[in-house]
């Protein structure tokens, strides 16, 4: 999972600002401040666009 915000940042400014993102990844990794986050919402937060999973 550790692969996704540098991922996402090679996407950013090259996807319609109204696509959908659709993750097949199914999971959790450690949020900065504790606790954890899911895969699907980093993606949202990088690319600017909701992220179904």
């Amino acid at each position: 999972h550790q692969f996704i915000p540098n991922f996402c940042k090679q996407l950013l400014g090259k996807i319609k600002p109204n696509a959908i993102a659709i993750s097949l990844i199914k999971g959790f990794d450690k949020a900065e401040g504790g606790g954890i986050d899911l895969i699907s919402h980093i993606i949202t937060r990088h690319l600017k666009i909701p992220c179904a999973v």
